[in-house]
């Protein structure tokens, strides 16, 4: 319904990032955006509900590990922490990572990775679509300025052969004139 009720927007996102938290129990829940998604939103690179995942700062160290399923990372040396972390992606488009932290001692059951992979698909059908929205006015507004573009030459066209045939007939008559006189 998030999605659905208005336009996507950084802020929309952030609205459905805090259900998600809410209903998985975390503590943080974050969306790490693409350039094409950063884009499209014209928003921060990290839409966070309560401050980034200490774990966006190893994935963000390590730009060849892109997520292509959903992860459960346990606490490790550098994060105390478990978090799930999640592809957003389009078909072969990815658009970001969403990443949920949850309290120390927390366990990550099969409903709740279920529930944010849902999460994570119906954003990038939203990021995905306020891009694609973007693109056709783009093009509409390209197409525009190209039949102005087209008109205007027309336009001059037919101004530049109009002051021609002027410009002949002046010479023609000043000609006249010219026999006439002498």
């Amino acid at each position: 319904r998030t999605f659905s009720n208005g336009e996507v927007s950084a802020f929309s996102l952030l609205g459905g990032l805090a259900q998600l938290e809410a209903a998985l129990g975390a503590r943080t829940v974050a969306l790490s955006l693409g350039t094409a998604a950063r884009l499209a939103l014209g928003s921060d690179a990290v839409l966070a509900t309560h401050g980034e995942p200490a774990i966006l700062s190893q994935l963000a160290d390590q730009p060849a590990a892109r997520e292509i399923t959903a992860r459960v990372v346990p606490p490790n040396g550098h994060c105390t922490t478990c978090s799930l972390v999640l592809p957003v992606c389009r078909g072969d488009l990815a658009l970001g990572t969403l990443v949920a932290e949850f309290p120390e001692h927390a366990r990550v059951d099969d409903p709740q990775v279920k529930l944010a992979e849902s999460f994570a698909h119906l954003a990038a059908l939203a990021i995905s679509g306020v891009s694609h929205s973007q693109e056709e006015r783009r093009v509409a507004l390209m197409e525009e300025r190209t039949a102005i573009a087209g008109e205007l030459h027309d336009s001059l066209a037919q101004s530049l052969a109009y002051m021609k045939i002027q410009v002949a007939r002046l010479q023609k008559h000043l000609a006249d004139r010219q026999i006439a006189i002498h």
